[in-house]
């Protein structure tokens, strides 16, 4: 009975800790944004190279302080309540330290949270981990729903939002804490293996590489004029994000075949949602209502499935299926899909919303498991994932060749193809992962 307490308040207090997330994905005008890897010193070059350090060593606490993933999380929400007081009261000033400090606070609370889902799975609450896995990207595509349009302004309740999240964040860090000693029997994590330790801090510091590359270095480096790549905007960032995406994936080889084939999957799912997201997003941008409850239906859709026993099927037949949706999008539109935004077509732009947020769900979720046998659920679906989807949307820029006449910040919603290319290679390694297991579990004819 206690085993089964521990287990169910576990899940709540992880699944409610999200509330934080929720509440600083607010602030980003890009639907699934890799926001462990920007948690690092972008933006900041202003400042000291220790104070730049700052987010990155929160992080990294957070990775190697898994065992004790319930104190992790309550000190990054701690971390982050400034900001969130912040957006409460703007007159109240915020010394810049605490600003840049408190960008580690959701990535913490992100890593605790999957901390709290990896022991979920050691202790052999299957279900219960699976959900907390799904849930930890699918509250992030519910956030993109809540902010609707960027370009719109901020609705008139944001901050109230803003402050319910944090405060049910606060609470399920504070039910984690108090339900320590329920946990006290449960089978600790294993140490860290050092090939995945070295991948862990890889991936943290791998986005501080690229922060220091610029035109004039690029030009150096290919014999060209800094003016050149000047009149071509799209070809830093394209090098730059090849680069991280390189070395992401060279780090998740490093750190195992079981961790490599989950970054993988996630990485891809992630990667080929925001350019549909943003589209689904801004069509149903003039209905929030509908908006929300697109979102919130396609998400708790994809739970109900995760926790299914055909997860797995269900998982690759549904990203073919959105797949398959995108590229109907696209040719239904004429290769224009943004006319769905020009419309206003809310319906339309709230089914797919809700198509896509199951999606990504139950994908992401349908794959934890993978790592999480590895003990390395945090580390895959953390710093490893978000560095490979940094470095992939740089990469993607050159899907959407930079054309001054007609460039805007909706450029990637016009190459849905890409999209759902992505998601169909994702489908089909779930589907792959799953034959394989199949075929070495059936058992092997006697020959008589």
């Amino acid at each position: 009975m206690n085993g089964g307490r521990s287990i169910a308040l576990t899940t709540v207090a992880a699944v409610a800790a999200l509330g934080v997330v929720v509440s600083w994905l607010m602030k980003w005008d890009m639907p699934l944004p890799p926001f462990v890897a920007n948690a690092g010193p972008a933006g900041w070059s202003g400042h000291t190279l220790t104070a730049e350090f700052v987010p990155l060593a929160g992080i990294l606490i957070a990775l190697f302080t898994l065992r004790w993933w319930a104190w992790t999380l309550l000190a990054g929400v701690v971390v982050s309540l400034p900001m969130a007081v912040f957006a409460l009261v703007p007159s109240l000033s915020v010394h810049v330290s605490v600003e840049i400090a408190a960008h580690a606070g959701p990535a913490m609370v992100l890593i605790a949270v999957l901390g709290a889902a990896q022991a979920l799975f050691r202790q052999g609450a299957r279900a219960a981990g699976i959900l907390v896995a799904g849930l930890a990207v699918g509250v992030q595509v519910f956030a993109a729903a809540l902010i609707g349009s960027p370009w719109l302004g901020s609705f008139e309740s944001k901050t109230s939002w803003q402050l319910a999240f944090t405060v049910v964040g606060l609470g399920g860090a504070v039910l984690a804490v108090l339900t320590v000693r329920l946990r006290s029997d449960w089978t600790p994590p294993e140490r860290m293996r050092p090939r995945l330790a070295v991948a862990a801090v890889g991936a943290v510091l791998l986005p501080m590489a690229a922060y220091s590359v610029d035109n004039t270095l690029i030009a150096d480096l290919l014999g060209v004029s800094p003016g050149s790549l000047a009149r071509h905007p799209d070809v830093l960032p394209a090098i730059v994000g090849l680069g991280i995406l390189v070395g992401a994936v060279l780090l998740a080889a490093l750190a195992g075949a079981r961790v490599f084939f989950g970054v993988a999957v996630m990485g891809l799912v992630q990667l080929s949602a925001n350019a549909p997201l943003m589209l689904a997003l801004y069509a149903a941008a003039f209905d929030p209502v509908s908006r929300w409850i697109a979102a919130a239906l396609g998400v708790a859709a994809g739970c109900v499935a995760a926790v299914s026993r055909r997860r797995t099927p269900i998982a690759a037949g549904l990203g073919v299926l959105a797949g398959l949706v995108l590229l109907i999008t696209a040719f239904a539109t004429g290769g224009t899909p943004e006319k769905l935004i020009d419309q206003r077509l809310s319906v339309v732009g709230s089914v797919l919303l809700a198509l896509l947020a199951a999606t990504i769900t139950l994908m992401v979720a349908a794959v934890a498991p993978v790592p999480a046998e590895r003990d390395a659920l945090a580390v895959a679906a953390g710093p490893l994932t978000s560095v490979l989807v940094l470095g992939g949307s740089g990469v993607l820029v050159v899907t959407a060749p930079y054309d001054p006449a007609n460039h805007g910040y909706l450029d990637p919603a016009h190459h849905l193809g890409v999209s759902a290319g992505l998601l169909l290679v994702a489908a089909v390694l779930i589907a792959g992962a799953a034959g394989v297991r199949f075929l070495r579990t059936r058992p092997q004819p006697v020959l008589g």
